[in-house]
């Protein structure tokens, strides 16, 4: 196991929460997270227009 792996741990919870946000924001940086909701949200919203169109071509 590397040493970059290694995480050290407060018996402080609060300190806990701080280095676990801290891990989580190197493993999953936010502007990821916020591509990711972009291209979730466009990707339905192309179904939401599919669908539409589709209604309108059964009227």
């Amino acid at each position: 196991m590397s040493s970059e792996n290694i995480v050290s741990y407060s018996k402080d919870s609060s300190d806990n929460d701080k280095l676990l946000d801290n891990e989580l924001s190197k493993a999953f940086p936010p502007e990821a997270e916020s591509e990711l909701g972009t291209s979730i949200a466009d990707e339905l919203l192309r179904t939401e227009e599919d669908l539409a169109a589709k209604f309108e071509d059964c009227s």
